[in-house]
């Protein structure tokens, strides 16, 4: 878009995929214990203080949330065809 003689760029971010508890919790933070860095395998655990975390791992297909006394809740501009939930 160009106006009075100077440009902009105007981008629209759509949100592929939200999740969350509906609780309260705290920002992220990763642990570094957990940090791999083998080339081939470069992987985290994200934690959200002691409501849940993810085990992050650099081109996985899939992620874990593990949760701990919490409501979870996911938002997605996608259609969803399965899910699978482990109650361990």
């Amino acid at each position: 878009m160009v106006t009075n003689q100077q440009a902009y760029v105007l981008e629209v971010i759509n949100a592929n995929l939200l999740f969350s508890v509906r609780e309260s919790f705290d920002g992220p933070r990763i642990d570094e214990s957990t940090i791999s860095d083998d080339q081939f395998y470069l992987g985290a655990r994200l934690n959200f203080g002691s409501k849940f975390y993810f085990n992050v791992v650099r081109g996985g297909a899939s992620l874990i949330a593990h949760i701990n006394s919490a409501t979870p809740v996911l938002t997605t501009i996608h259609a969803i065809i399965a899910n699978q939930v482990n109650r361990n």
